[in-house]
């Protein structure tokens, strides 16, 4: 048996993945972050998204999609949804 072999980790499918730049993933609740309840927020513009959504597919995949980029965003930038949609179109954030 070769010695790589037994160097080489095969990674389990239950791990999280594992971002290189940027460390492990952090993991947090996006429903609880954008106080998510089906399909009602208590930010007003994710219960906005969330009835738009729901009108056009009722997808459960979409809906858990987009908030999850959503939550990720908002975590990125240290706003809540509703902060970022109160920001001026042409303002810049500085990060």
């Amino acid at each position: 048996m070769s010695t790589l072999k037994k160097n080489v980790r095969i990674r389990n499918l239950a791990e999280p993945a594992r971002s290189s730049i940027r460390g492990p993933k952090a993991r947090h609740n996006y429903l609880e972050l954008l106080k998510v309840d089906g399909w009602s927020s208590g930010y007003v513009s994710v219960n906005s998204f969330l009835k738009h959504l729901f009108r056009k597919s009722k997808s459960e995949a979409s809906k858990s999609t987009y908030l999850r980029r959503l939550s990720s965003f908002c975590i990125y930038v240290g706003k809540n949804p509703d902060e970022l949609v109160r920001l001026p179109k042409n303002a810049e954030l500085i990060f």
